[in-house]
């Protein structure tokens, strides 16, 4: 077909012609987000694929990225704490250490999680 050049009327006269009322057809698509994140599993039964829609992604994984930034806040704090406290008493200096040890153990967790699981998960493109 080759390209013409109309005028915004003559394009109101094609476009009726153009349209297709086929509402059959249309019903036995269901529309789809642009970008869904994809679980591919090995799971028996479940299919190659787990397709979920970004709401749920967001709800299942969204404690992981408030857990994350609270564990670091947490690290931070616990060990200026311990630092602060060492002069004062080295026992609540120790328990600070600890905690911002473990604090920070909890957030490099969560940070692989983040950053090398759910960032690198496969995408799938949907029209």
């Amino acid at each position: 077909m080759p390209i013409q050049k109309v005028t915004l009327g003559e394009l109101r006269e094609i476009a009726p012609s153009m349209r297709k009322d086929d509402a059959g057809a249309q019903n036995q698509f269901r529309y789809a987000p642009m970008f869904l994140p994809v679980d591919a599993t090995s799971k028996k039964d479940t299919g190659v694929v787990k397709v979920v829609t970004r709401q749920k992604f967001l709800d299942e994984n969204i404690n992981h990225w408030v857990q994350w930034r609270f564990t670091q806040g947490a690290a931070l704090g616990l060990g200026v704490a311990a630092l602060a406290l060492i002069g004062v008493n080295v026992l609540l200096s120790g328990a600070a250490a600890l905690g911002a040890g473990y604090c920070y153990g909890e957030y490099k967790k969560k940070d692989f999680i983040i950053n090398r699981l759910l960032k690198n998960r496969w995408l799938l493109e949907g029209t």
